[in-house]
């Protein structure tokens, strides 16, 4: 498919300190066939004003209430008009050429899935962390289960894959991740090695906050795999099983040492 219809999904909730940059990095891109889906998870600071002062190609929706994540997600992928969906946080930051260099493997491959390198930003912007250099392509089910991740803002999938795999609304934290695992189990991911997102580091990130949850999410991803694989096709969910565990207890003995 030339050229790609892009939905570009941003979820908000109280995002309002980065929000207005990150829209800036979508309107910035070198390609321009794209809409942006902006879900508002019922937001009371001024996400609203912010995402309202743009124009057409910018498609606002709030919420009634204040669901989780990838079932805001998931209500934000129904109003998806794309032939492919791009991802963006709403304290996150794409480089200018990210759409770009992915519709460009598109119309040379025809790939699916597509996913980038990233590195990480601290609260003004500055690069903290250069990130991994070279990531796999093909079915990267063992890549996830050994320890790999990817960010969800550097994914181009496309939009029928999505349709027929919803995140798990349960999730609040490692949603996007759960889809990867079980789409790789079918489904080539291609990866692109240089970085074309970057992932925002700040004390109000999700992923500090919910510390907890990371526990009850990481056993109930293995519990599901578990369920559907059992050990044998995929030996190294054991591997994930015992590095989830470790985690699990260094996050515990922190807590219960502070």
């Amino acid at each position: 498919m030339k050229n790609p219809f892009i939905s570009v999904i941003i979820n908000c909730y109280n995002g309002e300190r980065f929000l207005k940059e990150a829209i800036d990095s979508v309107y910035s891109q070198t390609y321009q066939n794209w809409e942006i889906i902006f879900w508002d998870n019922c937001s009371s600071d001024y996400s609203a004003r912010i995402a309202l002062n743009y124009d057409q190609k910018l498609n606002y929706y709030k919420s009634e209430i204040t669901a989780s994540l990838y079932e805001a997600r998931n209500y934000a992928l129904e109003k998806c008009k794309g032939d492919y969906i791009a991802f963006l946080d709403s304290d996150d930051l794409w480089c200018r050429k990210k759409l770009e260099s992915q519709v460009g493997i598109i119309n040379t491959k025809g790939v699916d899935i597509i996913y980038a390198g990233f590195d990480i930003i601290n609260e003004k912007g500055r690069v903290i962390d250069q990130g991994k250099k070279k990531f796999p392509t093909g079915r990267i089910t063992n890549y996830f289960l050994s320890g790999g991740s990817i960010s969800i803002g550097s994914v181009l999938i496309k939009k029928e894959l999505l349709s027929r795999h919803k995140f798990d609304s349960f999730y609040e934290l490692l949603g996007d991740f759960d889809a990867w695992v079980f789409l790789s189990t079918n489904n080539s991911f291609y990866a692109i090695n240089e970085v074309l997102e970057h992932s925002r580091s700040h004390e109000k990130n999700f992923s500090k906050i919910l510390e907890e949850k990371w526990i009850v999410e990481r056993r109930n991803f293995y519990n599901k795999f578990i369920t559907r694989f059992g050990f044998l096709k995929y030996p190294l969910i054991s591997y994930f099983i015992l590095r989830s565990e470790l985690i699990s207890c260094i996050t515990m003995l922190r807590k219960y040492f502070k």
